[in-house]
């Protein structure tokens, strides 16, 4: 799909709104602790880092022969249906970036909410005296064997995401 957006001659920004919950909503938008083999999915997909980014860019830009692709912003979204702590997760995981080709057309990438994410986690690190559940902990062990990117689970740098296939697909 990547690919083929770069076919677009004149496409100079694009606006990347990923769905990582591609479950239907539920009636009445209730919150229910999520089941453990679906939120191994949703967290898979969540996680968006510079890597991913940089690959979607330059699978877009690779097939775009113009080169007007100036900007590029990529949005995860569907953390609203989780509960308190698989929420939290999910936040620390599914971040934004705006990438932006500069004078020499290189790509030039920026987190986007940075400065909101580092307020609401000292705010969720002050206010929270709990334990990171175990159920959560141990599901981020299975997906990532190596272990939390920095010095916990919820860490600001987020989780290294899987790389795109070839073809542009994600990889669990």
């Amino acid at each position: 799909m990547y690919k083929a957006v770069g076919y677009f001659a004149n496409l100079h920004s694009l606006v990347l709104d990923l769905h990582f919950d591609t479950r239907p909503l539920p009636l009445g938008r209730q919150r229910h602790e999520t089941e453990i083999s679906r939120l191994r999915e949703i967290i898979a997909n969540a996680a968006t880092d510079e890597n991913l980014v940089l690959g979607i860019w330059n699978l877009v830009s690779a097939n775009q022969a113009s080169r007007n692709l100036r900007n590029l912003r990529i949005m995860p979204f569907g953390d609203d249906m989780f509960l308190g702590d698989e929420n939290m997760v999910l936040d620390c995981f599914a971040r934004s970036f705006l990438v932006t080709r500069n004078a020499q057309g290189e790509p030039n990438m920026s987190q986007l909410g940075k400065r909101e994410r580092e307020i609401r986690h000292e705010w969720m690190s002050f206010n929270s005296d709990e334990e990171f559940p175990e159920r959560l902990d141990r599901l981020l062990w299975e997906i990532w064997p190596s272990g939390p990117k920095g010095n916990s689970w919820l860490s600001l740098g987020g989780q290294t995401s899987f790389p795109l296939h070839p073809d542009g697909a994600s990889v669990e």
